[in-house]
């Protein structure tokens, strides 16, 4: 949702007959998580210079007050100027922002000054959209949890609104790894959750001692309780609850050699690849890359599907009948920490085996 809100403009000099330059304010949530202040109008010799950063962040300020700035980052894009503040833009408080540029190469852009403040627009309530992995039975030695969250959420609540219970319904005691800060995506809607190394790697204390926090052949809840609270300070709609079946450990590399890749049929279509096992849902989006017979890059998206054992990629154009490589990065995972070129918690007299970071394929031969 976009606001165009001119609430006090102050005189403006060198006069520029009827063009304007106007600002705009994207409200906290979604792309923009904590908020963004833009302008709009612009010359395309002054959005030229003003990717200068220096001089972009002396002529666009925006703060609490005429001279006290907020923290946030500048930026040029489409067009438009920007400045996304470190801190979701809170309501109900007023936002001074100026736009004042001198030119080094003659152009002339009308100063502005504007006052804004906006009023919270009801929103949907915050609900856990899907949590990985989305199989209903998990390694014992499952390393992470992803939880998704359909809007921007407040920091620092995991360790209290997060919990498994056990098929008797106790909690189990701290059975994420406790960390200084939490990890979150940049907009704040993927929380990323560890579960301690010391009781999933043979030959540690705190396994020996405490034994796994997860044991196969058990059932546990994974719960988020409703008191979770979104970015605005709203609880979620309702609370969450997944039951799991826990199996036995999972501990062998990667094999990208036992992958079935299905060529897409079309120039329209997408390639296929269907996994000998499931793979981490995030490192999947990020750690396959598609190259052409030049080398060079294939833009394009990556949907990850049946229980993270598919992963489907669209080229953002056309597919060029020729050949093709996919590219693996070294920190491809499994749920359980397995990687390509070793396994999580490898026994010291256990050697890598040989595999493979390319696969080929081609398209309309």
């Amino acid at each position: 949702m976009i606001f165009t809100v001119i609430m006090a403009i102050l005189p403006f000099t060198a006069p520029l007959g009827d063009r304007e330059i106007s600002f705009r304010f994207q409200v906290p949530g979604g792309e923009f998580a904590t908020g963004r202040f833009e302008i709009h109008g612009l010359l395309p010799g002054t959005l030229l210079e003003l990717k200068d950063k220096t001089a972009l962040k002396k002529a666009f300020f925006v703060g609490v007050s005429a001279d006290q700035p907020i923290l946030g980052s500048h930026g040029v894009k489409d067009g438009i100027l920007w400045f996304a503040p470190r801190f979701p833009v809170p309501p109900k408080v007023e936002h001074f922002i100026r736009f004042d540029f001198n030119s080094k190469n003659g152009v002339l852009e009308k100063p502005g000054n504007w006052r804004f403040t906006w009023d919270q627009m009801p929103s949907p309530e915050t609900r856990v959209k899907a949590v990985y992995p989305s199989a209903e039975k998990i390694p014992e030695n499952t390393l992470r949890f992803y939880i998704h969250f359909s809007q921007p959420m407040k920091k620092g609540q995991a360790a209290s609104r997060v919990h498994i219970r056990n098929g008797q319904g106790k909690l189990l005691e701290l059975p994420f790894l406790e960390l200084d800060e939490e990890l979150w995506d940049a907009q704040q809607t993927r929380l990323t959750l560890f579960i301690d190394p010391g009781r999933i790697k043979r030959g540690l204390k705190p396994l020996e001692e405490e034994g796994p926090v997860l044991e196969a052949g058990n059932t546990y809840n994974l719960e988020v309780e409703r008191d979770f609270e979104d970015a605005t300070g709203k609880p979620l709609e309702k609370g969450w609850r997944k039951t799991i079946k826990v199996g036995p450990a999972v501990r062998e590399q990667i094999n990208p050699s036992l992958w079935n890749v299905v060529p897409p049929k079309t120039s329209e279509g997408f390639l296929e690849i269907r996994l000998n096992k499931p793979l981490d849902h995030a490192l999947l989006q990020s750690q396959l890359h598609i190259t052409n017979r030049q080398e060079q890059g294939v833009s394009g998206s990556w949907e990850v599907g049946n229980f993270e054992t598919i992963a489907r990629f669209r080229s953002k154009g056309p597919w060029i009948p020729g050949q093709y490589r996919i590219k693996l990065g070294w920190d491809l995972e499994d749920p359980s920490g397995n990687r390509i070129d070793r396994v999580f918690d490898a026994a010291e007299n256990e050697k890598p085996k040989q595999t493979t970071l390319s696969l080929p394929f081609s398209v309309g031969n």
